[in-house]
């Protein structure tokens, strides 16, 4: 069975170190791993030829593991973490809610979790805290850790 691994900085020595640890020991257990490259073709392709997909702690920092992640889930592959955080399962209702505001607003889930202050990317922002708190019924401790704000910050987004 094929299994891919997405994680954090492949540059970093630690990283590699534990990313050739993790593929040791994979094989050992009879899985064929195939690691994240730069080229994102190969990774999908990877990715459609797995059955499902580790993520080192940390993805969810790097824009392409949260795509690499976004693609597994829309694809049904099993998702495995190293460190589980129960915001990710939250994370993941809102995949289709990004593909529609990048679609409608043209500001990409990066550009909402960035700490711009453009009008554009402010609108989208809210749309996102609003659906998520009013659609998604989500807690707003789990918005804000999803765009990397604080908690009374989502207060503010609703009252706009």
């Amino acid at each position: 069975m094929k299994i891919f691994i997405s994680g954090a900085d492949p540059t970093n020595e630690i990283y590699q170190s534990a990313i050739d640890n993790l593929r040791i020991r994979l094989t050992e257990f009879g899985f064929d791993v195939n690691i994240e490259s730069k080229n994102l073709i190969s990774n999908y392709q990877d990715i459609l030829q797995s059955k499902c997909a580790y993520f080192i702690d940390g993805w969810f920092e790097s824009s392409k593991c949260r795509k690499d992640f976004n693609i597994c889930a829309e694809l049904n592959k099993g998702i495995l973490f190293q460190k589980p955080l129960p915001f990710y399962d939250d994370y993941r209702k809102t995949i289709k809610l990004q593909h529609v505001l990048h679609e409608v607003t043209g500001v990409s889930f990066d550009d909402i979790i960035s700490p711009s202050r453009k009008q554009d990317i402010f609108f989208a922002r809210t749309l996102f805290v609003w659906y998520c708190f009013t659609k998604l019924k989500l807690r707003f401790t789990k918005i804000a850790r999803i765009i990397k704000r604080d908690d009374s910050t989502m207060n503010h987004y609703l009252e706009t």
